[in-house]
């Protein structure tokens, strides 16, 4: 969002020469999936360039991103969401890639490689749900669950599988973990993005990793434009049903 309370309109601020949400896109489409931006549907500049920028995005309320994150899921079919904030310009796109495969070996709920600026999580679009679901309840903290869709799940680890993702090597296991990960970097510059191992790929079946939207309807750059084509999931609006083949996530 442009809203920013510290540093308002950050996201579209240049950084040698791109715009900060560009390099974050760049990065995240290095990952390898197909991805959208969940933007607050009030945030009128961001909507715009979106267009602009042939970017797409999903449209829902600013301060509930947990509610933005599960309804674009839904909508997507997707069985798997990846994270990563629009104020990361320097995401790590290897660290990112592993993140999703052992989340997906593991079975996880939740699976997040911690680093500021450069970190990345992935849910199961079932945790984000019931996340969703039980935070309505609380009335303690309700505001800040519903604004930061992982923190219902880390409150609550005896209820969710939670799985975090390290990269240093301190023990004989990091030794032989580093040494897989080492083994599939290597098959992956033959097979970019592929995480090392096609299987992977497969085990998440048609909906892998993120969360894929249709294209917005035209570029209408007008105000009337914009509300059209801010949140195109609307009921009625013609793009509310996609084109076959269009949602992968």
């Amino acid at each position: 969002r442009t809203t920013s309370t510290r540093l308002p309109g950050k996201i579209l601020m240049q950084i040698g020469g791109q715009t900060m949400l560009q390099r974050v896109v760049e990065r995240v489409s290095a990952i390898g999936y197909p991805w959208v931006l969940t933007i607050p549907d009030t945030d009128r500049e961001l909507g715009l360039y979106c267009i602009e920028h042939d970017m797409p995005y999903f449209g829902g309320p600013e301060h509930d991103v947990l509610a933005r994150y599960v309804t674009a899921a839904r909508l997507s079919e997707a069985d798997h969401v990846i994270r990563i904030s629009a104020d990361c310009p320097f995401l790590d796109v290897e660290a990112a890639r592993w993140t999703v495969s052992e989340h997906v070996a593991s079975n996880a709920d939740l699976t997040h490689f911690i680093a500021d600026g450069r970190g990345v999580e992935v849910f199961r679009r079932f945790a984000l749900e019931r996340a969703e679901r039980e935070s309505l309840a609380s009335v303690i903290g309700f505001a800040w669950y519903r604004e930061h869709p992982d923190e219902w799940i880390l409150a609550h680890p005896a209820d969710y599988r939670i799985e975090t993702v390290k990269f240093s090597v301190d023990t004989a296991e990091d030794m032989q973990l580093a040494r897989r990960r080492a083994k599939g970097a290597l098959m992956a510059k033959t097979a970019p993005h592929s995480l090392g191992h096609e299987p992977t790929r497969q085990r998440l079946n048609k909906n892998t990793g993120g969360i894929a939207s249709p294209p917005v309807s035209g570029k209408d750059h007008t105000v009337e434009g914009f509300r059209s084509t801010l949140n195109p999931w609307d009921a009625g609006h013609p793009d509310c049903t996609p084109e076959p083949g269009k949602l992968r996530a």
